[in-house]
This record gives C-alpha cells, sequence and structure tokens, in this order.
C-alpha cells in the first residue's frame, strides 16, 4: 500500500514541479531590474563582468551536477547564446532608459507571439481556455504600465529604453523557442548554460573593450550587486526556467513570466522610489488572477491525461520493442554527451544517474518481456485450439470413413 502511494506521489510532483520552477524563476528575476538600476557603471561593462563571473561557476556545476561540458554542448547551445547575449544587453539597456515598469511590461510581452508562433513552430496546442486567462493578464499589465505613468513616472520615461525593450521582447521570443528546442533533445541544463554563457562571454568581450570607459572602475557595492545578479537572476532564475522549459509548453512558461512586471514594479517603488498607483496595484491583482488560472488549466489538462492513459493496459498500447529501442537510444545519448571516450564516459556518470537508468530500464524490459509473453501465450493457445479443432475434423473423418466402408462390406455380402 505504501509503494502504491510513493508511486502516485512520484507521478503527481513533476506535474506541479515545473509550474512551481518557472514561478520560482520569474521571481528570482524580478529582482534583477533592481540591481541593474542600481549600478553606477555602464552598460558594456555591466554586461561583461554579470557574464564573466558567471561562467566559472556554471562550469563547476556542469561537471558536478551536469553531464559536464564538451564541443558537443557548445554545438546546442551557441545558437540560443547569441539571442540570449543580445536578450540581455537589450535587456540590462531598457532598465537604465525608462521606467521598471515599461521595460518589464514591454518585455513581457513575449506570451502574445508565442501563442501565434507556437503551434506552428513547436506543435503546441493553444487552447481557448489559455487565450482567455491570457489576455486577463494583459489587461492586468497593461493596468500596471498605464498606472505608472499616473503614479508619476513619466519624467523618467525614455523612448529609446521603450525601443531597447521592444527588441529586447523580440529576440527574447527566439531565444525561448530555441533554448526549448535544445532542451527538447535532453540536454542538460547546467551544461547548457554553461554553453550559453561561454557564447556571451565571447561576444562581450570585444564590446566592452571598444564600448567601456570604466571597465575596472566597479566599486564595492556595484560588485556586491553584480555578484548578487549572477546568483539569483543569474544561476537561480535561469536554471529553473531552463529545466522547466522540457516539462512545460512555452506558452504557458512564458504566460507565467507576466507575473516578473508586477514584482517588478513593486521592488522599484520600495527600493528605487518609483511612484506607484492604486490602478498598478488593481493590475497587478487582475494579472495574478489570469496566472493562477493559466496554471490551474494546465495542470488540469496534464492530470487528465495522465488518469487517461493510467487507466488503460499498457501491455496493448505500446509496442515493446519501441520501448526499449527508445530506452537504448536515450541512454546512448546520455552517453555520447559526456565525451568521446567510453571510459571517461562510464566515470562522468555518476551512481544515482546509474541507479536511475538501471531501474528505468529493468521496469521497461519487464513490461517488454510481459507483453512478449502475452503475445506468445496468446498464439500457442491459438495453435492448440487449432489443431484440436483439426484432431475433432480428423476423427469425424475416420469414423466417417469406416463406416462407409463398413456399409460397402455389408452390402458385398
Amino acid at each position: 500500500m505504501s509503494t502504491a502511494a510513493n508511486q502516485t506521489g512520484a507521478m503527481q510532483r513533476p506535474r506541479r514541479a515545473p509550474e512551481a520552477a518557472v514561478i520560482m524563476a520569474v521571481l528570482a528575476w524580478a529582482v534583477g531590474p533592481i540591481f541593474v538600476s542600481s549600478l553606477s557603471v555602464s552598460l558594456p561593462t555591466i554586461v561583461f563582468w554579470r557574464q564573466l563571473i558567471w561562467l566559472p561557476v556554471l562550469f563547476v556545476l556542469a561537471h558536478t551536477l551536469g553531464d559536464g561540458f564538451t564541443r558537443h554542448h557548445l554545438a546546442i547551445s551557441w545558437k540560443p547564446g547569441v539571442f540570449f547575449a543580445l536578450s540581455t544587453a537589450l535587456g540590462f539597456g531598457s532598465f537604465q532608459q525608462t521606467t521598471i515598469a515599461n521595460a518589464t511590461l514591454i518585455g513581457s510581452l513575449t506570451p502574445a507571439v508565442l501563442l501565434f508562433v507556437a503551434p506552428r513552430i513547436l506543435g503546441e496546442k493553444i487552447t481557448a481556455q489559455r487565450v482567455v486567462y491570457s489576455l486577463v493578464s494583459f489587461v492586468g499589465v497593461v493596468a500596471v504600465v498605464v498606472g505608472a505613468e499616473s503614479a508619476g513616472g513619466s519624467s523618467e520615461h525614455g523612448l529609446l529604453g521603450d525601443a531597447m525593450a521592444l527588441g529586447n521582447m523580440l529576440i527574447w521570443t527566439v531565444y525561448f523557442i530555441v533554448a526549448k528546442q535544445a532542451r527538447d533533445e535532453g540536454t542538460n541544463t547546467w551544461s547548457f548554460l554553461t554553453g550559453i554563457c561561454l557564447t556571451n562571454v565571447v561576444l562581450a568581450t570585444p564590446w566592452a573593450l571598444i564600448a567601456s570607459d570604466d571597465l575596472l572602475a566597479p566599486t564595492p557595492r556595484d560588485w556586491l550587486l553584480l555578484v548578487l545578479m549572477m546568483l539569483i537572476p543569474g544561476t537561480t532564475g535561469h536554471y529553473l526556467m531552463t529545466w522547466a522549459q522540457r516539462y512545460l509548453d512555452t506558452t504557458v512558461s512564458s504566460l507565467i513570466t507576466l507575473l516578473g512586471p508586477v514584482l517588478s514594479t513593486a521592488l522599484a517603488f520600495f527600493f528605487l522610489e518609483q511612484g506607484i498607483s492604486v490602478v498598478q496595484v488593481l493590475g497587478g491583482a487582475v494579472v495574478l488572477l489570469g496566472l493562477g488560472g493559466v496554471i490551474l488549466s494546465t495542470s488540469a489538462a496534464r492530470t487528465t491525461k495522465s488518469d487517461t492513459v493510467g487507466t488503460a493496459d499498457p501491455l496493448l498500447n505500446s509496442n515493446p520493442y519501441a520501448d526499449v529501442a527508445q530506452l537504448v537510444e536515450h541512454h546512448l545519448a546520455k552517453v555520447r554527451v559526456a565525451g568521446s571516450n567510453p571510459v571517461v564516459r562510464s566515470k562522468r556518470i555518476s551512481f544515482v544517474h546509474i541507479a536511475s537508468m538501471s531501474a528505468s530500464s529493468w521496469v521497461t524490459i519487464k513490461q517488454g518481456i510481459a507483453r512478449l509473453q502475452n503475445s506468445s501465450l496468446s498464439s500457442v493457445r491459438k495453435s492448440a485450439r487449432v489443431r484440436r479443432s483439426s484432431e475433432v475434423s480428423g476423427s469425424s473423418s475416420s469414423i466417417t470413413r469406416g463406416a462407409s466402408t463398413k456399409a460397402r462390406a455389408n452390402a458385398t455380402r
């Protein structure tokens, strides 16, 4: 009984974990604009040091918690890394050139683009319920930015900052899609982020050397803010979002990010003394209402799908050969990611990974054997029925022939 309960809990946790991870990522990202606006150095300097101090941290995490970092990981992550670098530069710039409310609002319009793009590019199904809840959230976000103008934020408003926020939104949408495609291939999160960060450092270094005049001028306070940016929005936020992208539709995860403008605006009010109005408060409540609907509808849809599949007999619904082949291919992909040397690859896979792969292999193989046994048993039973029918038919024919022969003999006498 306890085993069944544990299995049920294990099935329920993954359904809720991705949504929780995205919410935690948005909470971590919400403080990013506050850190950027509080720095006293130029934009190229911020981007350069933010990425440079992040790289060794990710490299260590990739080798201790991930699959290491090889050319294979770089080949997968460098293209998303280019879009990530452009988005970072434009996003950080918008935080310095316009109000936090405007920058985060325009940057959060990614879900609107994905609602139209995701079905065609990623094959994701967009339900009417999700569209309605997203429209509710958009109304709330618009109320937040309109309230910022009435609260006295217009003096800090800049057209250049709004344009940078718009560019950030468009490039971030592309990054969301290509990162989702890369994660769907099973790339480890830490290894993937390491490749992205390495690409960012390569691109940010020449820009900083050419355009920055304060590259060596950060104050102790600036260094503290840069480290916090690396740890909270960078390491924590991007890890949670990148991990969740493998298990959630891009439309769902991006819709949850609409919570970001509400949180950033509230933080700007407390720490940067940017005004906040009643309209912004009401808009924030509407955003939360819409996001709650998105999360609940997504969880309900996933639960219904899981329950429907769970009520069917898996031995009757799948191909054992395909399951085993898929499992072997998955494990071979894990080994290919680890490196080119078979000995090194085996050493890089932790005991936990080996145990989990062995357990999943054993379960799948047992199911395949059970299906084969059932199929073989059905064939044996069918053959036995055919033989019995043949024997009965043969016996009847023999009796008939014997009776006919006896009748002819009697007639001859």
